[in-house]
């Protein structure tokens, strides 16, 4: 039984597989009588410890994807973050974490130590089999074993984790010199040595209980940095510190705060949280800066500040941060909290760059990734439909409701004059002030808090280059002429998708074997349709009909023309899709209307989302157009 629960113990945390062999150790040999019953202990508890072992790999390996030992194979690998000092970081952890009771816990091993030769050279053979060979004999061992593995194979850090199983062998190993220590001393000795250990205890843990975690602070101010964000103004905003990010650094505020609205101790200023992973540099690093989780009121500074047009393209020359290789950071923040745009610079490594846009709730976009001269100043511009005016507010000058409506969910990045991003997304409702630079307000999810780069100069105003392919149209089928599809088979890509998140119809085609594929269309919360696998033309474009009822005004609208009221109800109720002439997919159902406007319309991206279709069509649409009416009734 022993054996079997050692097994298990070393399969839920492969990092104790040092505390199992020392209590394995102990088990055989400290009451062995002889070599013989030596033996039989060890072949019963290593029978125990293989069964535990060989269950879930047994199980892992029929019923499973049998990964469990190539998993722990691979995880075995990767315990190299850290501290490979096995020589003092156990005492430097434990000295942190414990206090005073360590200090005695180490003097009585010593004691112990001494005593167990003395007993040794004195020809005591049930030295072995005692309690303090026990406690001695397993804390020099562990520490052995990290000696080994740390200093000398390079191979396992010491975590603080780690170090733990040296506690109960010290417990043990303090018990036994405390009571010896205390034999024949008066009862109030006793009692002054326990209140002493009771103090030690209150001190050493009262911290790591009255901790607040930044989860608990984030929940507590949230709602006051979403009311701050829906009131900015263009010359502060506020924002967490060493909340939302502070894992892979500490924040380090670049400018100083105009007011600190709350501040708590971090969990990190706990210090054994320092021997979970932190370098030794990382470790004198963030007890270097203040690590306080905070809310703080910040100025933006002159140059960042937004200047120009209230809507529009925003353009900003920037120098970007040095030595950053593995961090995303925010370029333009568009929004309130929660619901709003962000664009941001991935250093890939200290020169290799990616840009990206993270419309909240709605996409993740990343672009290609290009080389950066990062001696010199860059010009980068950024656009999403947020940058335009909310519905119901009045175009400004200088865009039409036809540039609105193309430019609504465009996703549009530009540096250096090479077009990085062309996507689509749906938008947010954004204030013309809430336009930051450097920070991100909107509190993005994929992106740390701030720019280590500098801006010269930020402005607003003017359109990107608008698509075709997305704009209000008007009624009617749409007709599209495709390439052969280039995506991973068995995927959809969108052909088609009108509407936007939440409320939208989705065509989609699914590439299968042997120039075939299977068409589908999926309509938001309904469910989805699919045709049966339908061959192609090899190598040169199909022509596909797709008509659906969101295509079409409401049932009596003037813009049905002539059609009668018999083919408006049906052209409303019947959703079809024709390849090359033939209708491959048809069936009736409901679609969303849009009281009376025609609907967003985008060939070959999916703007919408949801759970079924990619983002993109990887093929080639050579033309697409809106036809009349009547073409979905021949």
């Amino acid at each position: 039984m022993a054996g079997f629960i050692i097994g298990w113990a070393i399969l839920s945390y492969y990092g104790y597989w040092t505390f199992g062999a020392v209590v394995l150790s102990v088990i055989v040999l400290c009451p062995a009588t002889g070599w013989m019953d030596g033996l039989k202990r060890a072949l019963c508890v290593g029978a125990g410890v293989l069964s535990a072992i060989a269950l879930p790999i047994g199980v892992d390996a029929l019923f499973g994807k049998g990964t469990l030992i190539a998993g722990a194979r691979l995880l075995s690998a990767s315990i190299t973050s850290g501290d490979f000092r096995a020589h003092i970081v156990p005492w430097l952890y434990l000295w942190s974490a414990e206090k005073f009771w360590f200090l005695l816990a180490i003097a009585s091993v010593g004691l112990l130590g001494f005593g167990i030769v003395r007993r040794i050279r004195n020809g005591e053979r049930s030295v072995w089999h005692s309690p303090e060979f026990v406690a001695v004999a397993a804390v020099i061992l562990l520490w052995v074993f990290f000696l080994v593995t740390a200093n000398g194979l390079h191979k396992f850090v010491v975590h603080g984790r780690l170090v733990r199983q040296m506690v109960p062998f010290l417990v043990l190993a303090l018990g036994i010199g405390m009571s010896m220590w205390l034999e024949n001393k008066p009862r109030w000795v006793s009692w002054l040595a326990g209140t002493i250990l009771a103090l030690n205890m209150v001190f050493a843990y009262w911290t790591p209980l009255s901790l607040r975690f930044p989860a608990e602070f984030q929940a507590e101010w949230a709602p006051y940095l979403q009311h701050s964000s829906e009131t900015a103004s263009p010359e502060t905003y506020e924002r967490f510190v060493n909340v939302t990010h502070y894992v892979f650094e500490p924040e380090v505020l670049r400018h100083a705060p105009l007011e600190t609205i709350a501040a708590s101790p971090h969990p990190f200023e706990y210090a054994p949280y320092l021997y979970e992973g932190f370098t030794p540099e990382e470790r004198t690093r963030r007890r270097s800066v203040d690590h306080r989780m905070r809310v703080v009121r910040m100025p933006v500074q002159p140059e960042a500040r937004v200047r120009g047009e209230p809507y529009g393209v925003v353009t900003a020359e920037v120098r970007f941060g040095e030595k950053r290789g593995g961090f995303i950071e925010p370029l333009i923040s568009v929004g309130p909290r929660g619901a709003g745009d962000v664009f941001f610079v991935r250093y890939v490594t200290d020169n290799i760059l990616q840009f990206g846009m993270e419309s909240i709730g709605n996409v993740l976009v990343f672009s290609d990734q290009i080389t950066v001269d990062m001696t010199r100043t860059h010009k980068v511009e950024c656009f999403s439909g947020t940058l335009l005016p909310g519905p119901g507010q009045p175009n400004p000058p200088g865009i039409s409701e036809a540039a609105r409506a193309a430019g609504g969910r465009l996703v549009w990045m530009r540096v250096d004059g090479e077009v990085l991003l062309n996507e689509y997304s749906s938008s947010h409702v954004a204030r013309p002030e809430q336009v930051f630079a450097g920070a991100n307000v909107a509190n993005a999810g994929a992106v740390s808090s701030q720019f280590s780069g500098s801006f010269l100069s930020v402005h607003r105003g003017g359109l990107p280059p608008l698509p075709e392919q997305l704009a209000n149209s008007a009624y009617g089928p749409i007709r599209l002429v495709c390439g052969p599809a280039r995506g991973e088979l068995g995927r959809p890509e969108p052909l088609l998708v009108v509407g936007e998140a939440g409320k939208a119809v989705l065509c989609y085609i699914i590439p299968l074997e042997n120039n075939t594929a299977r068409f589908g269309v999926e309509i938001w919360g309904r469910g989805t349709w699919q045709s049966e696998p339908v061959g192609l033309k090899p190598n040169i474009a199909n022509e596909i009909l797709c008509s659906f009822g969101s295509l079409y005004p409401i049932v009596g609208a003037e813009k049905w023309g002539k059609t009668s009221m018999p083919d408006q109800r049906l052209l409303k109720r019947r959703v079809q899709i024709r390849v090359n002439g033939a209708s491959v997919l048809e069936f009736t159902a409901a679609t969303p209307d849009w009281a009376g406007a025609a609907p967003a319309i985008a060939v070959g991206t999916n703007p919408a989302g949801g759970s079924v279709v990619l983002p993109k069509y990887l093929g080639e649409i050579g033309t697409w157009q809106q036809e009349p009416i009547e073409r979905a009734l021949q």
